[in-house]
């Protein structure tokens, strides 16, 4: 799918930052797509799950490599270990470095978190987004403040305060609700492969 995703940057601040054109097969988009990945399921385990220690962080990015290497990252180019991969979000993520926040991402956004519920629940279709959009805040609080000022996202005591409150119930009843309603079928098979000694 990757193959035919290109073409002309339209977005003005992206193309004077980045370049006229633009191939989702460049590795070093793909790192960061990659990167993004990992880092923010390294930060949602240890907001939302359970303290992620830094063994276990090393371990799940080195468990991570091979899928880098799948999206056509060289190896070169792939962060060799999980103390790599932080020097490279941190230089990446500087105010200095090449990710910002552009009038098209801001909209796109804007979008995402006030997504219409219509075409998914039709009968709360009526409701305006932002009778629902808080649900959405512990998110928001995952993002690098630097970024979350970028979107123009506010992030006051109200919503660090919605946020807390949406991540304490939510390990709360988390256990209570059986792994079948909880995980994807393909994380299920896995498990049971790995429990049954199966070759991963």
């Amino acid at each position: 799918m990757h193959r035919s995703i290109g073409g002309p940057v339209r977005d003005e601040a992206a193309r004077q930052a980045h370049g006229p054109s633009y191939s989702a097969r460049d590795p070093e988009l793909a790192l960061w797509v990659h990167a993004t990945l990992v880092d923010s399921t390294i930060e949602t385990y240890d907001a939302w799950l359970e303290p992620y220690d830094r063994d276990s962080r090393r371990r799940f990015y080195a468990e991570t490599r091979p899928i880098g290497r799948a999206f056509g990252i060289p190896d070169g180019l792939l962060p060799a270990d999980y103390d790599a991969f932080e020097a490279y979000m941190a230089r990446t993520l500087a105010p200095e470095g090449p990710i910002h926040v552009s009038p098209t991402a801001r909209r796109i956004g804007r979008a995402i978190l006030n997504p219409p519920l219509g075409p998914v629940f039709p009968p709360l279709g009526w409701l305006p987004a932002p009778a629902y959009a808080w649900t959405l805040w512990p998110a928001v609080g995952l993002l690098p403040p630097r970024l979350r000022e970028e979107f123009d996202l506010p992030w006051g005591l109200r919503e660090r305060a919605v946020s807390a409150w949406l991540v304490t119930g939510f390990r709360a009843w988390r256990p209570l609700v059986p792994t079948s309603l909880r995980w994807m079928p393909q994380a299920r098979a896995a498990d049971r492969r790995v429990a049954g000694g199966e070759p991963q």
